[in-house]
């Protein structure tokens, strides 16, 4: 009897090997082993999908990466115009030597439309806020952080914090809101230049200011 007793609960903890259970509702959506196959240790069986928690990676390239922030709110569309809401639920800790890109990983919110795995989607990531940041075109920008500003009649350089550069804009801070700053590159501009203010449309200055240098300035 014992014999027997311990031949059948070795043969139930045998069983209970060949099962797996996920932690969690969801469906098979992969299967790789059929019934009666030889399994080796490592094998991939099976892929469960878990529907009700799902996740987009984004490839965000290296040099963008430190504008993310964990918890950010995301917009995530698709080809036929529905929109769902999540939130970035973690950063990769290495760069894909491939791409040069960091896998961001995105949480959806599930909501009336439903998605399916493998479905293409669009998603739009806010980067950091940026203190008293501003926008200005990347010509005029010169030696690397510095820009001309326009005090009363005299040019003078300023030095700015450069946030980010992109194709041809700059974000960046470092001057007083209502500066007016030079969005044009002079020739052979310098310190304490005199510079005179060229009205829109007006074509040209007056006569005796023609000896000196004009700039296009704007407010900032």
């Amino acid at each position: 009897i014992f014999s027997s007793y311990y031949s059948i609960k070795s043969a139930e903890a045998n069983l209970r090997k060949y099962r797996f259970y996920a932690p969690f509702s969801g469906a098979i959506s992969e299967v790789n082993l059929q019934s009666g196959s030889f399994v080796n240790p490592g094998s991939n069986i099976a892929k469960i999908l878990r529907s009700n928690k799902l996740e987009i990676k984004v490839d965000v390239p290296a040099e963008q990466i430190h504008w993310i922030e964990n918890g950010a709110t995301t917009t995530v569309k698709s080809e036929t115009g529905q929109e769902w809401k999540g939130k970035v639920s973690r950063i990769g800790e290495f760069v894909n030597q491939t791409t040069q890109s960091i896998d961001v990983h995105i949480a959806l919110e599930s909501n009336q439309d439903k998605l399916f795995d493998g479905q293409y989607l669009e998603a739009t990531i806010p980067g950091k806020v940026v203190e008293k940041g501003m926008l200005m075109p990347r010509n005029a920008l010169f030696n690397g952080n510095e820009v001309f500003v326009l005090n009363d009649t005299l040019l003078k350089v300023r030095k700015v914090n450069i946030h980010k550069t992109n194709p041809e804009t700059v974000i960046f801070s470092g001057l007083s809101q209502g500066a007016e700053l030079v969005v044009e590159p002079l020739i052979n501009a310098h310190n304490n230049m005199k510079a005179y203010k060229l009205e829109e449309g007006k074509k040209d200055i007056d006569l005796e200011k023609k000896t000196e240098s004009s700039a296009k300035l704007v407010n900032n």
